[in-house]
């Protein structure tokens, strides 16, 4: 739990786009999932189409955390640590 604690103090502090980034593209790949799942017949799709899109969002989004964690939440991180190390040592 210390873990998610520094990781959220860190992401309020230095990266606060973090949650409308990732909420963001989970509406949207929940969204256009939904539409392709509806929209087959009348657009001549095949029926499995709607799983193959839930199938490359959820790659999308995967790649989407992975960068997010070693990137600017990676980022954010290092600069909370960083920081409070600095108000826990002041010499």
């Amino acid at each position: 739990m210390a873990r998610v604690r520094i990781l959220l103090a860190a992401a309020r502090a230095h990266n606060p786009w973090i949650f409308v980034r990732i909420g963001m593209v989970f509406v949207l790949m929940l969204a256009s999932t939904a539409v392709v799942n509806f929209l087959p017949v009348s657009l001549g799709l095949p029926t499995w189409s709607g799983s193959a899109v839930a199938l490359l969002y959820g790659g999308v989004f995967y790649v989407l955390m992975v960068w997010e964690l070693n990137g600017p939440l990676g980022a954010a991180v290092a600069k909370y640590l960083c920081g409070s190390q600095q108000r826990a040592n002041p010499v």
